[in-house]
């Protein structure tokens, strides 16, 4: 597993800015080839266009057929996709070269028109796509030549390569503009490591190798996409060898699978976070005191270690160590109810009041916990738990709960700038009003191109945010997948399944 010291040089390097031309590190020597691996997902996905899809769930079947210009390693590090080297040219135009003689899967050429085209089909308002805020920081697309392509961002923007290792994946021009979205919507054509075969709604995704990839040909002949919600009937078809590898474990489950000497669980830190968010507009949450005193009431370790197994951290702030800006110096709030009934006490409640919490169905028992510390020192908060959907459309249409479950990835940037700048401030999910001071130091850290300047800046907001207390901070999840003794799998830190570098074991 990666050290923490590594994952923060890592993180510091990869937001830094400047000028990257790394080659794709050479595969070791092939263990041998597996005619088929099939896994078992948690959700299936929505559509086949890359440009339309609203989950990681979508990605993970899209990520295997589709490239984006700068891809991660399995230790989150960005390194070359379709981007051979980037470069800022000044504070606002970034310079990309990109990789030659790629086709498509469909024999398309792939150069600077097609990521031209894809760039302005995502930020077009008429094609509605769920992704447009991964290129948010774009103004527009150059093409300089074939093989040269060059981006101005609206503002000096030291985090667009990272934005770009997201969800942008390149689609042939040709192909779309031929075919349609309609037919998109069914069917891929990329220049990733597997080509398209069949999809049967709610029964399987097939896929083929691509001899022909750039990174290398893989390992897996075949591979069987096969939606099951139900996480208990993923690890029953992994048990009977119905399934090579299952996605997104709880925890209690994946003890389970320990005790199976044929299986194993493959878990990593995520870089998604669960906090719950408070509305800082009604009293008496208006009050930082009230804040801080929830804080220290929740016993954030025991829920780590009784309920998640061990499968997470507590969390100190909204980052994680991982993060580009992460403040190791910020102590957080580590449980002490003395001090939670002390603050409420001072702030004009010596005995507590009442509120109301809501989140989840998957999240009930944390939630219970939660509201079982907060009584502790006082608080009674009423319970609501609703469905996933239903409760994330309440935050969004700003109908929610005094406390409110939720959790955040990051969009696998290992930056700030995916977490500081949606959950504080005047967006749908926040309901905090920072001070000056803060306003002041997230727009500098979003836009210095100076790395050892920004992450100054992001400390010195960790600070402010451990005084202002504006989020109950719970726990950094584990990413827990399984698989059989066959392959090589193992989950990867960007919270992204790929399996190009999967073998047999």
């Amino acid at each position: 597993m990666i050290s923490r010291r590594a994952f923060l040089r890592t993180g510091v390097a990869a937001a830094a800015g400047g000028s990257i031309g790394l080659g794709r590190v050479p595969r070791a020597a092939a263990k041998g080839e597996l005619e088929q691996v099939t896994m078992g997902g948690a959700v299936e996905p929505g559509t086949m266009d890359p440009h339309m899809h609203a989950n990681r769930w979508t990605l993970d079947v899209q990520n295997q057929c589709f490239d984006q210009l700068i891809h991660r390693d399995p230790k989150a590090k960005m390194v070359p996709g379709l981007a051979t080297a980037w470069k800022q040219r000044d504070d606002r135009t970034w310079r990309f070269e990109l990789r030659r003689n790629v086709k498509y899967h469909g024999g398309e050429p792939f150069d600077a028109e097609t990521v031209k085209y894809s760039y302005d089909r995502i930020m077009d308002p008429n094609t509605k796509s769920p992704i447009v805020s991964s290129l948010r920081l774009v103004e527009k697309v150059t093409v300089v030549d074939a093989t040269t392509l060059d981006i101005t961002t609206k503002a000096p923007a030291p985090v667009l390569p990272a934005y770009l290792s997201l969800y942008t994946n390149i689609v042939s021009k040709a192909w779309m503009t031929a075919k349609g979205p309609e037919f998109a919507a069914r069917n891929m054509n990329g220049t990733g490591a597997f080509k398209f075969v069949d999809w049967r709604r709610g029964e399987h995704i097939k896929l083929a190798r691509n001899d022909a990839y750039w990174g290398g040909r893989p390992q897996i002949k075949n591979v069987t996409f096969r939606p099951m919600p139900d996480p208990n009937s993923r690890v029953l078809a992994l048990q009977k060898g119905e399934v090579d590898i299952i996605q997104d474990l709880p925890p209690a489950l994946a003890d389970e699978i320990k005790r199976n000497a044929d299986l194993r669980v493959s878990a990593v830190p995520s870089i998604r976070v669960h906090f719950i968010v408070m509305r800082t507009d009604l009293k008496p949450l208006d009050d930082r005191r009230v804040r801080q005193a929830l804080n220290y009431a929740v016993n954030k370790e025991a829920i780590v270690k009784q309920l998640l197994r061990g499968y997470a951290n507590p969390l100190t702030q909204i980052l994680t160590p991982a993060m580009f800006g992460y403040a190791p110096d910020v102590p957080g709030f580590p449980y002490n109810p003395d001090r939670a009934k002390a603050l409420l006490r001072e702030a004009g409640f010596p005995r507590g009041f009442s509120t109301e919490i809501s989140g989840p169905t998957l999240n009930t028992d944390v939630i219970e916990a939660v509201a079982g510390n907060l009584r502790e020192v006082g608080v009674e908060a009423t319970i609501r738990i609703e469905e996933q959907k239903v409760n994330y459309e309440n935050l969004m249409k700003r109908k929610a709960t005094p406390l409110h479950y939720l959790s955040w990835g990051n969009w696998n940037l290992f930056d700030a700038d995916g977490t500081v700048p949606f959950l504080y401030g005047d967006t749908q999910w926040s309901y905090y009003t920072p001070p000056p001071r803060f306003v002041e130091l997230n727009k500098l850290a979003s836009t210095i191109v100076d790395g050892k300047k920004r992450l100054e800046a992001y400390h010195e907001l960790m600070r402010i945010l451990q005084e202002e207390a504006p989020l109950l901070l719970l726990y950094q999840q584990f990413d827990i997948n399984a698989a059989n003794r066959k392959t090589t799998f193992e989950t990867r830190y960007d919270n992204v399944m790929l399996l190009h570098d999967t073998e047999k074991s």
